[in-house]
């Protein structure tokens, strides 16, 4: 939302269906990231009955959680593998994201115009449900994998060697902070590749 008001500015009223569009699919998208990339679990530990199959898991178990984790155990080509796979996973997560938020954005709007026209806070035009899918799902791919991977990274290779006598609270503060600046950072892009791309 702090993104949101940065970026729209003066517009933000007039832009308000943008912004509902914008935060029903993050949170809907939010919530499908944290339960795929939880720790806890693993999508690729599921019953196979073909060998192929069963072999292709393997490998993806054997994958980093994050392309710059530290180990010397991990390739190049496990990197750059984890790297494409986080991608696709996602854009994935966004392009089902979307469909699923902006089609009930678009709902929420067109009922609140139908109820009350005159109250109607904007009356700027909701891009079709697949087209603004495709383009969040390529944004997911493309930036919020690459921040995934950069903050990652960051606490991984710094933070937690920097802190590793400190107590707890003082990481999760700072890891915190840095996970709210790239939120914002992703929101502010968002808007900027959205208007790129012509949905809004």
């Amino acid at each position: 939302s702090a993104a949101e008001v940065k970026q729209r500015g003066r517009n933000f009223w007039s832009e308000f269906d943008f912004y509902l569009s914008d935060i029903m699919l993050e949170l809907v998208g939010d919530f499908a990231l944290v339960w795929l990339l939880s720790p806890t679990m693993n999508a690729y530990r599921m019953p196979a009955t073909n060998s192929a199959f069963t072999s292709l898991l393997g490998h993806l178990e054997r994958l980093p959680k994050f392309a710059l984790q530290p180990g010397m155990q991990y390739t190049l080509g496990q990197r750059s593998a984890c790297l494409l796979l986080k991608g696709l996973q996602f854009g994935a997560v966004g392009f089902c994201a979307s469909v699923v938020g902006h089609s009930l954005t678009k709902l929420l709007v067109y009922s609140r115009r139908c109820l009350g026209p005159q109250s109607a806070s904007s009356s700027v035009k909701l891009a079709p449900v697949l087209a603004n899918s495709i383009s969040w799902g390529a944004f997911m791919g493309l930036s919020s994998n690459l921040r995934y991977q950069a903050v990652s990274a960051v606490e991984a290779r710094m933070l937690e060697p920097l802190l590793a006598g400190a107590p707890a609270i003082v990481f999760t503060t700072i890891s915190f902070l840095l996970r709210f600046a790239n939120t914002y950072i992703g929101g502010v892009h968002w808007i900027q590749w959205a208007r790129w791309t012509g949905v809004q």
